[in-house]
Formats: C-alpha cells, structure tokens, sequence
C-alpha cells in the first residue's frame, strides 16, 4: 500500500512494510554524573524486523519504550524511505518511532545554525542600542519560529499518518 501526499510543502511517500519482529531489546543509557550533576537515564529500544521479502530492518529508537517483542508481527511505516511508526499487526496499534519527524526525514534545520542566527542577531541589536539587555533574549526569540514550525509538522505528520492507517 503507497500514498503520496505534501506536508508543509514537501512530497512524502508513505508505505507500509509486513513483517515481524526477530528482535527487541530495550536498554537504558546514563549521561551526566560528572562533577556534581546528577545522572540521567534514558530508555531506548533497538529493534530488529524480518520482512515478508526476507530482507531485516534493524531500528535503533531512542527515548522511546515500545511495546515490542520477538515473533511479533508487525508492519513498518516508512515515510520518504525513514521508517516512522510500528503498527502491530494483532492489537492495530501504531507506535511513532520519532518525536522529531521532521529531523527524521531529514528536513529539520540544523540547531548549530539557529543559535548562530540568534547570536548574530543578538549582536546586531546590542549594536544598535547598547542601553537595553534586550540582545540577551534574541538567541531564544530565533528559536520560537523553529519551534511552532516543528509543532506544526509534526501535528500534520501525525494526522497524515492516523488517516493513512485508518483506511488501510
């Protein structure tokens, strides 16, 4: 099953890939503890799919715990070739493997340049009137549009995907 549609004005090819799960491990990561910050621990799930056509997928899906498991049967949901969702094929559950989808389709804007463009900003306006602390706040003003743009994509994402998986 294949569907085309345009989100935000990009083409994305969505489809659906049978197969089932040989296996799921589920691991936790820990970062900080250095000096005297605390340590955080992440849970993140790898995944290994068997298709229909022989061929396995493995996933690597962080900050996420899905409810997989080995010999299950699955379905990936690929969008412009990422694989986006699980949909377990028993409960008719899907499961998003991303809070990003822009990021995971490749269309994200690098942070690198979104606080290189709130920096320079920034400096722009401390120019221009040195009296105000105003250029401090410029840097997180830069990250707003970056943030709704991000919301909204992610909102049609979601919705394309529930439709998609709906008249499947």
């Amino acid at each position: 099953m294949e569907n085309t549609t345009i989100i935000s004005g990009k083409e994305i090819d969505f489809n659906l890939h049978p197969g089932a799960v040989i296996h799921a491990n589920k691991y936790a990561e820990a970062s900080g503890g250095w000096g005297s910050l605390p340590v955080q621990s992440t849970l993140n799930t790898e995944v290994v799919v068997r298709l229909t056509n022989g061929e396995d997928i493995r996933l690597y899906i962080r900050h996420l715990d899905l409810p997989v498991y080995n010999g299950q049967e699955v379905s990936l949901l690929a969008a412009n070739g990422s694989v986006v969702a699980l949909v377990d094929l028993k409960t008719r559950r899907y499961y998003y493997t991303t809070h990003n989808f822009q990021k995971k389709l490749g269309m994200d804007l690098p942070a690198i340049w979104v606080w290189i463009i709130g920096i320079a900003l920034g400096a722009v306006i401390y120019l221009i009137n040195n009296n105000g602390a105003t250029w401090v706040i410029a840097p997180l003003l830069v990250w707003i549009p970056v943030l709704v743009n991000r919301w909204m994509f992610n909102s049609k994402m979601r919705k394309q995907i529930t439709s998609y998986l709906g008249a499947g």
